[in-house]
């Protein structure tokens, strides 16, 4: 995940003058990296573990830790009151959370930062605004309490963001906010607002707020939403931005005025104990006691000793992968430095050499690119489309992003994609192919294999392009292939066969099925062929043709 930051205003967060060659040592310790540095403007590479990282505040609270300047858990208090709001029922928004936060000193540079913290919260987390979005309006320009409601979309009027004119209805949707995020607001005709006790539309979640309590330097109290589909989704979203937001605060308090999502436990750290002797032996370190704490609580943790053996540790809300006892030693280790624990080879008992699989991808990768292939490399997680055509899909069950959201059951759909996302190179007939993990159901497990994926795509291009890939390159393997017609349900009805070599069915070729092609936006005829490495290894090796 890629963020900007100002380093003359890490600088004020941090409470100190920080050079870029500081910069760069302290980054060794946060898991950042630095892309690029054009003046004070510099572009970090941030980890998705660790989303309090996608902007300058929770940068700036991880250095002080780093430095000593400020350790242990960074303090936020809540208050908690209902009748600053009321909560209607919204059936396609369900959940919502009202806060106010006070007391800030914001500059130009201090509110692009709160912005790209919505914004890569609302990517990420909220899955582009789907599952859950953040709004934020000058307290000043409110008038409390604060309704969130559904409305009808003509009833709609107001002036949103960056316009200087009101807009009504379906309008709204015709501006290029509406048409990204229009269909998650939209339900029979009707559109989640959240207004003020005299009525003016504040924004159309998740769409797009108003001009009229827009966030500026003259700002000093915060009114800040999340509405969402999940209760999930908007607690790690919420809690987030929050503790972003208090690095800007002198207040340090959360006023929650109105939720139906989150209690007071959703805001508090989390405890877990942890053995120093678990520590030391996952680092190969001999940290005392003492050094393990001090340690964990420059990570920004609360700890201390339960024993001469175990801390007792609190976690901060918003570090949401600490899930394990493992992600806290961790920690450990990071602000120990990486460079400082020294490396062990365990004793191996007999020489190594390359596994047979490996000898035989390496001979089939030789072979295709002999045949004429480009050989391309693709991600074992997908998204449910192509997930869905290679066969019963496998869903994760905590996805960073819908884009790869499922586990890959075939090689050849990511194949097709990519070659619909380079059509220009159509007319050459390109020939690309990957050697990768795939992964299918067996009962109530998950079975992974070694595939081989093939596809080819041109103007001419028909089942015996494909074939003849194939049986060239298991004829370099020192087998034969026969092939067998079949019904194959994402392929051409006459034009797909299945791949038996000594009887055994390794795998299938076909022409995709047009419409897989026309969804996938590819306007050539299309072949492709897919087949099990591991069979073909236990067939290599029961044939004795060498490949060993």
């Amino acid at each position: 995940m890629s963020i900007s930051i100002d380093l003359h205003d890490l600088e004020t967060l941090v409470g100190r003058k920080l050079g870029i060659d500081e910069l760069r040592e302290l980054i060794k310790f946060a898991k950042i990296e630095i892309d690029k540095v054009e003046g004070e403007k510099v572009e970090l590479e941030v980890t998705h573990d660790r989303p309090d990282h996608f902007s300058v505040e929770g940068i700036s609270r991880t250095f002080k830790g780093i430095l000593g300047i400020e350790v242990g858990l960074a303090g936020l208090e809540s208050t908690w009151r209902t009748d600053l709001s009321h909560i209607d029922d919204v059936p396609n928004r369900k959940y919502v959370v009202f806060a106010i936060m006070r007391d800030f000193s914001l500059s130009d540079e201090a509110i692009r930062q709160m912005i790209q913290l919505q914004e890569k919260l609302s990517i990420i987390y909220g899955r582009n605004r789907r599952r859950a979005s953040i709004g934020v309006y000058d307290l000043s320009k409110v008038d409390l309490p604060v309704v969130y409601r559904q409305a009808n979309m003509d009833d709609v009027s107001y002036v949103p963001l960056e316009m200087n004119r009101e807009v009504r209805g379906t309008e709204l949707f015709s501006l290029e906010k509406g048409k990204m995020y229009g269909e998650y607001a939209i339900l029979n005709g009707r559109v989640p607002i959240i207004a003020d006790s005299n009525g003016r539309i504040l924004a159309v979640a998740p769409v797009l707020g108003s001009e009229l309590t827009k966030v500026d330097p003259s700002t000093r109290d915060i009114l800040i939403d999340v509405t969402a589909t999940d209760v999930k989704s908007l607690r790690e979203v919420f809690t987030i931005f929050v503790y972003g937001l208090r690095e800007r605060t002198r207040n340090r308090v959360v006023e929650i005025i109105g939720t139906n999502a989150i209690s007071e436990a959703d805001l508090r750290p989390t405890e877990r104990r942890i053995g120093l002797r678990d520590i030391n032996e996952r680092l190969g370190t001999s940290l005392s006691i003492d050094e393990a704490v001090d340690l964990l609580l420059r990570a920004r943790h609360d700890a201390s000793k339960s024993s001469e053996e175990l801390i007792q540790v609190r976690i901060a809300p918003y570090r949401l992968g600490v899930i394990h006892a493992v992600d806290i030693i961790e920690d450990v280790a990071i602000i120990k430095g990486y460079h400082e624990l020294r490396g062990i080879n365990p004793p191996s008992p007999s020489s190594g050499r390359l596994h047979p699989a490996t000898r035989l991808i390496g001979l089939i990768r030789e072979a295709m690119i002999g045949l004429g292939a480009q050989e391309v490399m693709n991600y074992v997680l997908t998204d449910p489309y192509l997930a869905s055509l290679g066969g019963t899909p496998i869903k994760l069950v905590n996805p960073i992003s819908e884009l790869y959201s499922m586990v890959r059951t075939a090689i050849w759909p990511q194949l097709i994609s990519l070659l619909a996302r380079n059509k220009t190179l159509a007319p050459r007939k390109p020939k690309v192919f990957e050697v990768g993990r795939v992964a299918s159901i067996n009962g109530s497990s998950v079975i992974e294999e070694n595939h081989l994926g093939f596809a080819i795509t041109g103007n001419e291009v028909t089942l015996t392009d494909v074939l003849v890939m194939s049986s060239s390159l298991i004829n370099q393997l020192g087998l034969e292939a026969k092939y067998e017609a079949i019904n194959e349900e994402n392929g051409i009805s006459g034009r797909s066969v299945k791949i038996i070599v000594s009887g055994f069915t390794i795998g299938k070729a076909f022409e995709v099925n047009p419409d897989i092609l026309v969804k996938l936006g590819l306007e050539n005829p299309t072949g492709v062929f897919e087949v099990s490495i591991d069979e073909l290894l236990r067939l290599i090796f029961s044939s004795d043709s060498g490949v060993r």
